[in-house]
């Protein structure tokens, strides 16, 4: 048991290091790409943080298996690099306990990667794929901030408006300015006002109304131009999309996958499974690579363990393409993929034998 706990804490805290590192690096990758879409206006600040949030889970559910797998060849590397796993054959203790020992805590991570596969990550994405169905809903209006500008859809121009107030259809804007680009070949168009606020019209559709200003058009740098003064204007604010929210294979509950005979869902509930699968298989592989020669260099064979590890990944990933494709029964799925994996895991194992 004292044993266990040592291989336990030694495999847990590699992982938790490896799994820090690896979501650190893939999070703010996917952050930047959000913080462009909000620098355009496509996705509120407010929800931004609220967004990545829902997505780090779906982050884990790959990360956390390369991790275990990383934590695997570094902990057991270092064991047999500063000779404890020769002190420990001394001992008694074979090297199919060990692996039984490494198996029991692939199976806690098996539970963690499941549970996050199953149930956390189709709700996330769920809730994700709403929250960006409702900001898509949105219009240039509902983007404006206090003085900054927003560009509109197409490139057709931009809006700005030096104060905010209120909120969706009861927000007022103050002292807008709206340039449009150019109309009817007359030139572009310069319109500016004290108040401006969202309106459906009789036409079902909404407009920017704008009070009490000006609309200049014309060539720049010509005085030929013509100016309009107004005491009320419409501008129409097209929406991003029409189209009713619907939920992608990802965000659909593992439950509502399950015999179906939609191949895209077949293959999708496919790979979640191969996710779980994945752990244990990993775990015989790594534990076998990890065994190295005297003066060989405890990390010698790291590399050529995560080109393995993502040639199985890309094997299952292709995998989930065929089943979709219709190449591969769905019945069948992935396992002939992980009947080879496993054949392949336990023969480096037995290899690794006889390595002295």
């Amino acid at each position: 048991m004292i044993l266990f706990r040592y291989l336990a804490r030694e495999l847990i805290t590699a992982t938790a290091a490896a799994t820090t590192v690896l979501l650190l690096i893939v999070a703010s990758t996917r952050f930047v790409r959000y913080l462009e879409s909000a620098s355009r206006g496509s996705i509120d600040t407010e929800v931004l943080l609220i967004v990545m949030g829902l997505r780090l889970p779906g982050f884990l559910e790959l990360i956390l298996p390369l991790s275990f797998f990383l934590a695997i060849l570094l902990a057991f590397g270092r064991l047999y690099g500063d000779n404890e796993m020769s002190v420990m054959a001394a001992c008694g203790v074979s090297r199919a306990k060990l692996l039984g020992y490494t198996l029991i805590v692939a199976g806690m991570v098996s539970m963690i990667v499941a549970w996050l596969v199953l149930f956390v990550n189709p709700y996330n994405a769920a809730n994700v794929e709403k929250i960006l169905y409702d900001q898509a809903q949105r219009t240039e209006i509902d983007a404006v901030k206090p003085s900054s500008f927003i560009s509109l859809k197409g490139g057709a121009g931009v809006v700005f408006a030096e104060q905010v107030s209120g909120e969706r259809n009861d927000v007022v804007l103050s002292n807008v300015f709206v340039a449009l680009a150019d109309q009817a070949d007359l030139g572009p168009v310069v319109v500016h006002a004290p108040k401006g606020y969202p309106e459906v019209g009789a036409d079902g559709r909404r407009y920017l109304v704008l009070e009490d200003g000006y609309r200049t058009q014309g060539e720049p740098g010509q005085l030929d131009f013509t100016q309009i003064l107004f005491d009320r204007m419409g501008h129409h604010i097209p929406r991003a999309t029409t189209e009713e929210l619907k939920h992608s294979a990802n965000a659909m509950a593992t439950k509502e996958l399950i015999g179906t005979g939609d191949l895209s869902l077949e293959s999708t509930f496919q790979w979640r499974l191969s996710l779980i699968v994945l752990v244990p298989v990993v775990t015989i592989m790594g534990f076998a690579l990890s065994k190295t020669r005297p003066r060989q260099g405890r990390y010698a064979r790291i590399i050529p363990a995560v080109f393995l590890y993502v040639f199985y990944l890309s094997m299952l990933n292709s995998g989930r393409g065929w089943i979709e494709d219709g190449d591969i029964p769905a019945h069948i799925g992935l396992l002939p993929i992980h009947f080879a994996f496993v054949a392949l895991a336990f023969w480096l194992y037995y290899r690794s034998e006889r390595i002295s």
